[in-house]
């Protein structure tokens, strides 16, 4: 039942009432309703993916299986990795088992590593058409190169990141002969490798890098009006705010407040794995013949609407017009926040209940979860694959 009310309730909800409007037609609808729909999708996955996986682990138990958990509140992650330890872990423990650690994992580097980077390097170049991402590329392995020869040191954790970008890059190819899904897994690569070099800086070196990224992308957007860059600058603008914030906050006080570190943290993860999410929605159900194109565009589209056509007069407004949606997505969120211990101690209380009044809660369950449902019932998400 915990299943089958993330699917309905949440899942097909959204997807039916919003995010799939959305997603067809980017160009009709404002920057907030199309990052609406980018959220209310990175919430419609989850609950449609954990949710066929409650439904499994339920009907096993009840026949004697006892089945893995699965997925891990991923949206408590404070960053891309941890994500990956949380999100779907018998697929990510799949690849951690059969391409990271053959690959070296986090022993060094190995001939796949370079196979793999070679590879997909190529693929990026072809994929682009443009001269400058092999400039750029090449430029970047000639940097590591030289880093990590006259920096020994560096070299098991360039090794291990590389393998880490490979494996996300090849397990977003699993999902679909298409660049869409190459490209969500560049990005999921890539976050984890930023994070963990971001980490490894300074406050004062992180607020300076996050202000230059914020003004270059405000710049460059001001002067190119390409939308990609106005959500770069709004994502780096918010990240040297909060970096700002602390700097100031610590020369008047040393005491430290982990709940806020945790929510931050938590939040900036959720904001960038939502936004690869672009790539892999716009890609599902296609066909691969025409997976490439559409995607692309749809995420182009998306993406355009989402850094340029805003009508802040209007915003009160469009957020009302669909209250519905981001009611439900706001109550989905804060029941995914909620600690492990308290949703553990709900399902005892269900299971202690005497059996008459144990089947009506069933019933009254049943009946809540009907009330969502719609005339077309969305397939599971993880069919396709």
């Amino acid at each position: 039942m915990n299943g089958l009310a993330k699917k309905i309730i949440l899942s097909d909800y959204l997807a039916t009432n919003f995010v799939d409007r959305v997603f067809d037609t980017p160009l009709l609808f404002t920057g907030l309703e199309n990052l609406i729909a980018l959220f209310a999708y990175s919430l419609q996955v989850y609950a449609d993916f954990s949710g066929y996986t409650d439904i499994a682990i339920g009907v096993a138990l009840l026949m004697g299986f006892r089945l893995p958990q699965n997925f891990n509140s991923p949206y408590k992650a404070l960053s891309p990795t941890e994500f990956w330890r949380r999100w779907h872990i018998s697929l990510s423990s799949w690849w951690r088992d059969y391409l990271y650690i053959p690959l070296g994992g986090n022993r060094g580097a190995s001939i796949g590593t370079f196979f793999w980077m070679g590879f997909l390097s190529f693929v990026a170049i072809m994929l682009s058409g443009s001269i400058w991402v092999a400039i750029a590329l090449i430029a970047l392995f000639l940097y590591i190169g030289i880093y990590a020869y006259f920096k020994p040191d560096s070299r098991k954790f360039i090794s291990t990141n590389m393998n880490a970008m490979a494996t996300q890059i090849v397990g977003g190819w699993w999902h679909g002969a298409s660049w869409n899904f190459i490209i969500w897994g560049g990005l999921n690569g890539f976050g984890q490798v930023f994070n963990k070099i971001w980490v490894k800086r300074s406050q004062t070196f992180r607020a300076i890098a996050s202000f230059v990224l914020f003004a270059g992308s405000a710049i460059t957007f001001k002067q190119t009006h390409i939308a990609i860059f106005a959500i770069t600058a709004a994502y780096f603008g918010v990240l040297f705010t909060g970096i700002y914030a602390v700097m100031t906050f610590r020369l008047f006080s040393q005491k430290t407040y982990h709940w806020i570190y945790v929510a931050w943290n938590v939040s900036l993860t959720f904001v960038f794995i939502t936004f690869t999410r672009l790539f892999f929605r716009a890609g599902s159900n296609l066909d691969p013949a025409e997976a490439n194109e559409v995607a692309w565009n749809t995420a182009k589209n998306m993406v355009q609407q989402m850094g340029t056509a805003w009508k802040w007069g209007t915003l009160s407004t469009i957020a009302w017009e669909h209250i519905n949606i981001i009611l439900v997505f706001v109550a989905g969120m804060l029941i995914h926040w909620v600690p492990k211990k308290w949703k553990s101690r709900y399902r005892i209380m269900f299971a202690s209940q005497p059996l008459p009044l144990m089947v009506l809660s069933t019933a009254f369950i049943i009946f809540v979860i009907y009330q969502f449902m719609s005339a077309d019932s969305c397939p599971f998400i993880y069919f396709q694959f």
